[in-house]
């Protein structure tokens, strides 16, 4: 259930069924899979006017497929979710997202991600259309057995109906301590 107060109240209860599975292909390969059927029940009151309501359903999945060699490691999703918004309402998300890491060396990883998305509004009241993109390149060093020190850059598009395309780019650098099972990056 997600619920939202404030200048407009909306209340979301959402009830999913799913099957879940997993198959190694090979000792490199592996594909899982996530595929479940939705019914989303909404009512929303506005400061003037009547409560409105809505009932939607659909399907929602994951699925993932990875490679894992010693050189290079690629990763593959597809998915479908519900996801509760900034503006008071649930949104549909289909998102696509690709992940390559190559060894370049004992102490050196490059990798590179990339994702687009589609976000919809899952009810008749609202519209809140946006595609996303993103793409990061980054070099990981292995300072220590549990201690890496992680540079990159990333690049990221927004587009809507109501404010075009808006774009943003960052450098970042972290660090990362492995701390036997535990991982706390700062």
């Amino acid at each position: 259930m997600y619920e939202s107060e404030g200048i407009q109240q909306s209340e979301y209860d959402t009830y999913n069924v799913s099957v879940t599975s997993s198959y190694l292909l090979s000792e490199k390969w592996t594909i899982s899979g996530q595929f479940g059927y939705r019914s989303l029940e909404n009512e929303i009151t506005p400061i003037v006017g009547p409560t409105v309501t809505d009932k939607s359903t659909g399907t929602l999945f994951d699925l993932a497929s990875k490679y894992t060699g010693e050189i290079n490691n690629v990763a593959l999703s597809i998915s479908r979710s519900l996801t509760p918004s900034g503006e008071g309402n649930v949104n549909e998300r289909d998102r696509v997202s690709l992940t390559w890491d190559r060894k370049l060396s004992e102490v050196l990883t490059f990798n590179i991600m990339t994702a687009y998305q589609e976000s919809q509004s899952v009810d008749q009241f609202t519209t809140t259309d946006r595609e996303y993109f993103e793409f990061a390149p980054s070099m990981t060093w292995k300072l220590q057995e549990q201690l890496n020190l992680r540079f990159g850059y990333q690049y990221r598009e927004r587009k809507s109906l109501d404010s075009g395309a808006i774009d943003s780019n960052m450098v970042f650098l972290t660090v990362g301590y492995d701390w036997d099972g535990l991982r706390y990056s700062r």
